[in-house]
């Protein structure tokens, strides 16, 4: 929002240098000062489903949370913020936790792998 609104206000003076950014800035705050708390509330009403799920079904909560959390360790948004964010404790947590363990783990082990096979097939392929 405070791009669109700063395009419409580049180029109307004189003192760009000096509008542009501050009307961008000033109109980005205000959109999040507006758009901030029902995103807020979303994200703890999720958190407290997410809770009260792995306290009544732990096991298939727990496995489905570990997963969920493996593959948001893949994008390039910060997992330990959104468990923040929504507020996940107790046993949720734990299962999140386990999900990221076991997402690196699995990428280590690959690196590995890969690592140990080149080196290998390096060596007693092409050097025989």
């Amino acid at each position: 929002m405070g791009i669109l609104i700063g395009r419409l206000v580049n180029g109307k003076t004189k003192l760009d240098l000096i509008v542009v950014p501050f009307v961008t800035i000033l109109t980005g705050a205000l959109t999040a000062y507006l758009i901030a708390p029902p995103i807020g509330a979303f994200m703890t009403f999720l958190g407290s489903c997410i809770n009260g799920a792995a306290e009544l079904q732990p096991i298939p909560t727990g496995i489905l949370l570990a997963v969920i959390m493996g593959i948001i360790m893949v994008l390039p948004t910060s997992s330990a913020a959104l468990s923040i964010a929504l507020g996940i404790n107790g046993l949720a947590a734990g299962a999140a936790l386990t999900g990221c363990c076991c997402s690196n783990d699995g990428f280590c082990n690959f690196r590995l792998q890969r690592q140990w096979y080149f080196k290998f097939y390096d060596s007693w392929y092409w050097h025989a």
